[in-house]
């Protein structure tokens, strides 16, 4: 399961949702770092907080940036309808605050 979101600049598009993170622009994320170093988005709510991790993957060959779900290691493997509450939050916030730097998005429920 994942959002593949349509960009004329991925690696651009990730730089800036990061950054609005961290400065607190965009509202109810965090930002997590794995051992790899990669920064990661969790939702700050309590019952999400940890449990669904988005990584964002940019694709500029196909101008795509890819938001793909993960879970920390040693912990549960969170349900598909955590993953697909959590994804949905996500889009909420590209439909608001990204929609000038986006062509659209999609779903892919592929298993990954």
């Amino acid at each position: 399961m994942r959002i593949l979101v349509s960009t004329n600049d991925p690696e651009g598009l990730k730089r800036r949702i990061i950054s609005d993170v961290e400065k607190g622009d965009l509202l109810t994320w965090e930002i997590r770092s794995n051992k790899h170093g990669d920064k990661l988005l969790t939702h700050s709510a309590e019952q999400w907080e940890d449990k669904v991790l988005l990584r964002l993957i940019p694709d500029s060959e196909n101008h795509r940036l890819a938001i793909e779900p993960r879970y920390w290691s040693g912990s549960a493997k969170p349900s598909e309808n955590d993953y697909g509450t959590v994804l949905g939050r996500f889009c909420e916030r590209l439909f608001v605050q990204y929609s000038s730097l986006i062509g659209g998005f999609t779903g892919d429920v592929s298993k990954q």
